[in-house]
Formats: C-alpha cells, sequence, structure tokens
C-alpha cells in the first residue's frame, strides 16, 4: 500500500518537471531564434545604410565583412555597438559612428546624467570651469587632484564618475562626495559688450535651433560696430545654415564661400543651399544636387565688425571648422588662436536603428565640404594664424581661460569677463544633420 501511495504522487511530479523541462526548452527556443534574427537584420540594417549613402563606394568585401562583424549568438548590445565603432576606426574618416541612447539624449536634447562638473586641463592641472549643478560640493576654480583614489586622466572621466573627489581649494586640500544627477547643457549663443571696443561672442554649436533670426537680432544689439572675439572652442559642429547665418552677420555680401559634393552623380547645375534651419530641406538639397554652393545670405543683421579674433582648440570640429576656414579666407587680417581643430570636416546624416536597442543611432558620413580654395579640412582640420609660446601663456597660469586672457591683454582690453561669463555655454555635443522623421 505504501509503495502504491509513493508512486502516485511521485508520478504527477515527474509529469510537472517534463513539462516545466519542455516549456523552457521552447521558450529559449524562440528566444534563440530571436537572437539569431534580431543579430541579422541589425548587422543588415547598418551595413545597408554604410553601402546606400557612405561618401565612398563600399566593396562587396567591406559590405560582406559588416554582415558578419558581429556573432548570429551575440546578446549584448553594447558590445555589438563596440564592435562597429571598432570596425570603423580603420575606414580613417569621422562622423562614421554609432551612438548609444544616452549619447543621442546628451548630444541632441542637452541632456544627461551625470556629474555635471566641467573641468579642463589647464597647465597640467584639472580645473573646474563650470558647474551644471546649483547643490554642488565642488566649486568653480577647484583643482581636481584624484577620484576614488586615482589619477584624473580626462575631461570625461570627472563627468562620468562619482565617488570620492580629492581637491585642492585656496591651498587646502578636501575630499568630496560627488554624485550623478540630472543636467542640461544651455548650447545657446552668448554674446557680451566689454567694452566701447570689443564685444565677445561665444557659440557652443550650430544647432539649428538657437539659430533663428529672433535669437540673432538679441545678440545684434551686443555686437554691432565692434571689434570682435568669435570662441569656437568645444564646437563639434551642427547646421550648414546656422553657421552660413552667422558668416553672413559678419560679412554683410552676397557672395559663394563654400560648397558641398560628393561622388555619387556628375557635378552639374548650380543649386545653392537655401536659407531654412531644416535639416531634411539640407538633406534633400545634398541628395538631388551636386555640388550644393554655400552662399552668404543678405540680413539686416550686418555687424561688419572692424577686428576678429576667433579661438579655436582640438574639440572644435565640423561645421565650425568649415566657419573659421571661411572666415579666413574672407579677412585677410583675421587672428585665429589656440590649438589646431579636429579636422572633422564631413557632412554627416544621422539613422535610427531598430534593432540594436531603444534610441540608437549610426552617423554615415555622406558628403565633402569646404569653403571656396576647395582644400579638403577632414583629416588636417584649420591652422592657427598665431602660434604662442609657453612663456607668452604662462603668465596666465591662474587663470580658468588662459587663451582668452592673452587676447584681452594683447588688444589692450582691461574690462575683461567675469568668471561667470567665461564659464557660460559648456562643450557642445551636436553634430550635423539628423532627418527630421527620427528626431
Amino acid at each position: 500500500m505504501l509503495t502504491q501511495i509513493t508512486h502516485y504522487f511521485l508520478k504527477p511530479k515527474k509529469n510537472l518537471f517534463l513539462e516545466v523541462f519542455l516549456f523552457l526548452a521552447i521558450v529559449f527556443s524562440v528566444f534563440f531564434v530571436f537572437l539569431v534574427q534580431r543579430n541579422q537584420l541589425a548587422s543588415q540594417e547598418i551595413c545597408e545604410l554604410l553601402k546606400n549613402n557612405y561618401l565612398e563606394n563600399l566593396s562587396d568585401k567591406e559590405y560582406d565583412r559588416c554582415l558578419n562583424l558581429n556573432s548570429k549568438y551575440e546578446f549584448n548590445d553594447s558590445k555589438k555597438i563596440e564592435n562597429f565603432n571598432d570596425w570603423f576606426e580603420s575606414f580613417h574618416i569621422s562622423h562614421l559612428y554609432v551612438y548609444n541612447s544616452k549619447e543621442n539624449q546628451k548630444m541632441w536634447q542637452g541632456e544627461s546624467f551625470e556629474t555635471g562638473i566641467i573641468a579642463k586641463l589647464i597647465f597640467g592641472k584639472w580645473k573646474v570651469t563650470q558647474l551644471l549643478v546649483k547643490d554642488s560640493q565642488i566649486k568653480v576654480g577647484d583643482e581636481i587632484l584624484s577620484i576614488n583614489g586615482r589619477k584624473v586622466v580626462s575631461a570625461s572621466q570627472i563627468l562620468n564618475t562619482q565617488g570620492r573627489f580629492k581637491v585642492l581649494r585656496a591651498k587646502e586640500k578636501l575630499v568630496v562626495q560627488v554624485k550623478f544627477t540630472d543636467v542640461y547643457y544651455d548650447e545657446r549663443l552668448f554674446a557680451k559688450s566689454i567694452d566701447d571696443q570689443w564685444s565677445y561672442l561665444k557659440i557652443p554649436s550650430f544647432k539649428g535651433e538657437n539659430f533663428g533670426y529672433d535669437e540673432l537680432s538679441l545678440i545684434y544689439e551686443k555686437l554691432k560696430s565692434k571689434n570682435l572675439v568669435i570662441d569656437v572652442r568645444d564646437n563639434l559642429g551642427g547646421n550648414f545654415v546656422a553657421m552660413l547665418r552667422i558668416a553672413s552677420m559678419l560679412k554683410c555680401e552676397d557672395k559663394k564661400v563654400g560648397l558641398i559634393f560628393h561622388n555619387r552623380k556628375d557635378f552639374q547645375g548650380e543649386e545653392v543651399l537655401t536659407d531654412d534651419l531644416s535639416d531634411d530641406q539640407q538633406i534633400y538639397q545634398v541628395n538631388n544636387n551636386n555640388p550644393v554652393y554655400l552662399n552668404l545670405f543678405r540680413t539686416e543683421l550686418c555687424l561688419n565688425p572692424g577686428k576678429i579674433v576667433v579661438l579655436i582648440n582640438r574639440q572644435t570640429a565640423s561645421v565650425s571648422e568649415l566657419f573659421v576656414q571661411i572666415l579666413k579666407e574672407e579677412y585677410k587680417n583675421l587672428k585665429v588662436i589656440g590649438s589646431n581643430s579636429a579636422g572633422q570636416m564631413v557632412l554627416s546624416i544621422w539613422y535610427s536603428l531598430k534593432h540594436l536597442g531603444s534610441g540608437v543611432m549610426v552617423s554615415v558620413p555622406y558628403a565633402w565640404a569646404t569653403a571656396n580654395d576647395k582644400e579638403i579640412i577632414e583629416g588636417q582640420g584649420v591652422s592657427p594664424t598665431i602660434t604662442l609660446s609657453f612663456e607668452q601663456m604662462n603668465k596666465f597660469e591662474n587663470s580658468l581661460d588662459p587663451l582668452l586672457e592673452h587676447v584681452w591683454e594683447s588688444e589692450g582690453v582691461r574690462h575683461v569677463l567675469t568668471q561667470e561669463d567665461q564659464s557660460k555655454a559648456p562643450a557642445s555635443y551636436n553634430e550635423d544633420l539628423k532627418p527630421e522623421a527620427n528626431k
């Protein structure tokens, strides 16, 4: 009897175990098929975009390499993105990159979850130049000595690491706790009249939404009839028409200053980029014409400055490089001060991806862009017209902006920007064109 009872209770359990096993096997099989299909679609999506839009012809060998870059069984989306970007580096061209959702949100909406501490390497010291959070224990002017006991090696590390920050403040070493928080990057134009001779214009990016004529009329009043310092350091680019509107305010002349061209069709016609900030409109013109000429626009907001000094650095990239190159051609006495720019001047188009996670996008170089001299900036950048020695700059070692301080002194300007003014606009995270449907 006992044996029969035991058998009775064990039998259903054996069936239950079998049913669970079969259920899990089915789920795993479905997941496995889904994973393989998703990975194949992800590779095909990126490779087709590259094949159809890359400014140089993509060989059959490269296309096959692209399709097989990731394993069919790779589970980690971040690893897949990393594999694509590692391969893209072999192309030796800028703006060919897959961006994750966090990077895209920061670049296009100016929103991020990080420390909000903007720091720059000044004479070998990491100095805090701006804070994007109000209630921080870190102060502008602090020197960051270490983070969690490790040496500071980059501005990105300061933005993307939370924990124990060891800082030097007024000769006193302090340890403060830093946590991530929601931050917003304000990339609007910043203009200020310095004295009766000079004005200062900071252009954090050429993001189109900040370059409507209403916005430009506001800065016009602070800049007109002045010598002008234009600061495009850390400006990673943006919208071509936005750039041309600023150039038009400076030159006040209807003339051709550059062109966008590609190798998809023969040169034909005299198409001119229209005065329209829409990314879609610019993409449409470049898609359907070769070349598209860059002309200055007629505007009542004519500055016509006397002297122009432009500040650039290694993070001056893309459209901002073209802006400086155009000014160098148009103003023979233009002073360009700083370090050589990034050398990342191609027109790229951004595409949303459906199979690599929410918010993931790929930037594909689509066309070349240059000023009238037809010198390609890509790979070489724009060089300054004035090279400063260590001795010239060393006297400003305690400043949060030695380069700007040098300009004011060399031009005999006494009323300089305040510390708050100098750090008004952080580095930009915007690049080139994105179809309206993908925003």
